[in-house]
């Protein structure tokens, strides 16, 4: 995706591939990550705004190539035929059909009985036929997480994703929606777990310390390799990716950077610039930061 700064210079955010590969798809194979990054690239998904991600898990399967529901959104609206698209759940009580590819759905707010499933459809400009696709609540519904917070919700995400993709097939051919991420996992439950992204064995809830303050114990747990990574060029490349100009950039690290004062309780403004921080300070914003945008 290309992001333009204050100096008007194009940053590409799919330029760094090792960093790329590392974060967001580090156990597909050589063909699945060029196929990604292909993908990535074309589309113009920013990988580090949680809008396109990968997971192999299985060896003998392909990899999940996952994009946001915001981003089917924001693309399809893009297209210059696109005209307006809409989802439904569906309840046993209401009075739903589909006639000639037009759905037709009446209900009431009160004893709407049980969630059987939703629709979606979306209509282009200059075509007469709209896009119609239902969903079955019991072949996507995991009981788990969102599912079982907000299944409405849930599933009127899964129709919608569908007919986007089925609207605008050459767009988003080979993908699959974050909604459907639980049904897949669940599907490749009894396979090894060797080719499955596991969270990292870094405890996420870290705080940010200050430089002359010692870490917490669970910090010092970490294999060789991960404490070896050059975590100042992570913070960079995500900085670039997520901000235009210095200033915003600053704006953040201070303020994520920053700790409280044990004495007043008061908030010490952090670091503006990231090549200031210590290696172990920038070990834990990295940390930090991965946990606050869903880069685990």
């Amino acid at each position: 995706m290309e992001i333009k700064n204050t100096n008007n210079q194009e940053i590409d955010v799919w330029r760094k591939k090792d960093v790329i590969r590392q974060l967001f798809a580090p156990t597909l194979t050589n063909d699945e990550f060029m196929f990604f990054m292909g993908l990535g690239k074309s589309m113009q998904a920013n990988p580090f705004k949680r809008e396109i991600w990968a997971i192999k898990y299985d060896k003998n399967a392909p990899a999940s190539i996952f994009l946001a529901r915001d981003f089917y959104r924001k693309v399809a609206q893009s297209q210059p035929d696109y005209k307006v698209h809409r989802s439904f759940a569906v309840y046993e009580n209401d009075q739903f059909k589909i006639k000639n590819g037009v759905p037709d759905h009446e209900f009431t707010l009160k004893n709407r009985g049980k969630l059987i499933g939703a629709y979606a459809e979306l209509i282009k400009k200059d075509i007469d036929q709209s896009f119609v696709l239902y969903v079955d609540f019991q072949e996507y519904n995991t009981g788990r997480s969102n599912w079982k917070k907000m299944p409405a919700t849930m599933i009127s995400k899964v129709a919608e994703a569908q007919v986007l993709r089925m609207a605008y097939q050459n767009l988003f051919s080979g993908t699959h929606s974050e909604d459907e991420q639980d049904t897949i996992e669940n599907a490749f439950k009894p396979a090894s777990n060797e080719y499955k992204q596991e969270p990292p064995v870094l405890e996420a809830q870290a705080e940010i310390v200050p430089d002359n303050e010692p870490l917490k114990s669970t910090l010092f747990d970490q294999p060789k390799n991960e404490s070896e990574e050059n975590y100042h060029e992570k913070i960079e490349q995500f900085l670039l990716a997520e901000f235009s100009n210095e200033e915003e950039m600053g704006d953040f690290l201070e303020k994520l950077t920053g700790f409280p004062d044990k004495k007043t309780g008061e908030i010490v403004p952090g670091k503006r610039d990231f090549s200031k921080l210590s290696n172990r300070h920038a070990q834990v914003t990295w940390h930090k930061i991965k946990k606050e945008f869903g880069l685990e």
